[in-house]
């Protein structure tokens, strides 16, 4: 995913030479973006981004470490991590019934406007 180039050229006549390659990182970079994206998987994403030797080690720096090494074998650390999420205990307004539905108050959609003084309508 990377490109170069060289050229040279004298009057009359020019030579140049090109060549692409594929860049691991770019390819590693695209792949997680389709996946979080397109498909909306951002936990296979996030693994496919844990590749990344810097990406796993900043993972596993904030407690939340990646299933597998950047070798491909697996994480000890993630076998030993509490994953439990924290998440606050709901309020009590989010676990009660609900209210019933009401009708809406009759209102009137615009005020009467009385009539012109002379006698044309808007």
């Amino acid at each position: 995913m990377g490109s170069s180039s060289a050229g040279v050229s004298l009057i009359g006549v020019g030579v140049t030479a090109g060549t692409t390659w594929r860049d691991g990182e770019c390819v590693r970079r695209l792949n997680a973006r389709e996946l979080a994206q397109t498909i909306g998987d951002r936990d296979a994403a996030r693994e496919v981004m844990c590749g990344n030797p810097d990406v796993f080690r900043a993972y596993n720096a904030l407690g939340r470490p990646c299933r597998m090494k950047p070798d491909g074998k697996p994480n000890p650390a993630f076998a030993q991590a509490d994953l439990t999420p924290e998440r606050p205990s709901p309020s009590p307004a989010i676990t009660e019934t609900p209210l019933p539905p009401q009708a809406a108050p009759a209102f009137p959609l615009a005020p009467s406007l009385p009539p012109r003084p002379d006698g044309e309508r808007e």
